[in-house]
């Protein structure tokens, strides 16, 4: 008997008590369950004993005494032979291959499968958890990836500003001589010094050369810091864009989740009991009369 209604008549029903294999390797999927099944027995033939049968919650204790003032209900003028039985526990194979799949939910993108019994809403908060440690490791890899560039750039700038701090150097220096030799040769005609005059504008036109030569390196100097500025900016850009992505690509709530559909293997499908058993009217049996 099963349950424990006494207000409620109790009528036959078969019993179904089976173990279902499901197995699929890709999705890493291989589990056992077991699985009962009552369905009312009507004195009408019925192509299929099962045809509207209802999976219990859980395997019922079969043993539990009947209720001291329970009332039965007839039982069917059909035979229940052997024969019956053999041939209804073939059927309930069909029966379980057909109605009892397993369902799961997967992430494709994420390469994420549910656990067997695990209902949507709690994959999604198993996997908001995970995608979020795998967020963390692919935000810091990225992190990684572009510090190092940005630590190149850092070394390159130093030795640019080193250098344009030298070359500023020089090239005031230089534009110093430049003037004091200038100066001197214009001061030597003015005196009319003529025996140093040619000597001394010659030097002071090198000087002056030399100069406009500093002003150029210090120019390329300038040049290049601007130059890896911009590419520091660049990076920084680059840099922010890819972290977006990444923070978007592993954002579960846009993620979509694909439901699959596992039949049991049915040469595997055991059926450990098909028997008559005596279950309470339900108040939709007694809706339907």
């Amino acid at each position: 008997e099963l349950a424990a209604d006494t207000a409620a008549v109790w009528r036959p029903a078969l019993l179904g008590l089976a173990g279902l294999h499901y197995v699929r390797v890709s999705l890493g999927v291989d589990v056992w369950q077991d699985v009962a099944v009552l369905s009312q027995i009507r004195d009408a033939p019925a192509t299929d004993p099962w045809d509207g049968a209802e999976e219990l919650p859980g395997i019922p204790e079969l043993d539990q005494p009947a209720p001291v003032s329970a009332r039965y209900g007839p039982l069917p003028s059909r035979s229940m032979g052997a024969k019956e039985r053999r041939r209804w526990a073939s059927q309930l194979k069909a029966w379980l291959y057909r109605e009892r799949p397993l369902r799961l939910y997967r992430i494709p993108a994420l390469k994420l499968t549910s656990n067997p019994g695990e209902s949507e809403a709690e994959f999604r908060v198993r996997v908001r958890e995970e995608a979020r440690t795998s967020r963390d490791a692919a935000v810091a890899k990225v992190r990684e990836k572009y510090g190092r560039k940005v630590d190149s750039i850092d070394r390159k700038l130093i030795t640019a500003r080193n250098r344009l701090d030298r070359e500023q150097s020089q090239y005031d220096s230089q534009r110093l001589e430049s003037a004091v030799s200038l100066g001197s040769t214009v001061l030597g005609v003015l005196l009319g010094r003529r025996t140093v005059t040619s000597s001394r504008a010659a030097t002071a036109a090198r000087q002056v050369g030399r100069a406009a030569t500093q002003r150029d390196d210090v120019q390329r100097a300038e040049r290049s810091i601007e130059e890896l500025t911009v590419q520091l900016k660049q990076i920084e850009v680059e840099l922010g864009e890819k972290l977006d992505q990444v923070r978007s690509d592993w954002a579960v709530d846009a993620l979509e989740i694909e439901e699959v559909t596992l039949s049991p293997r049915k040469s595997e499908i055991g059926v450990e009991l098909v028997a008559l058993a005596w279950a309470p009217e339900s108040d939709r049996e007694k809706e339907g009369g």
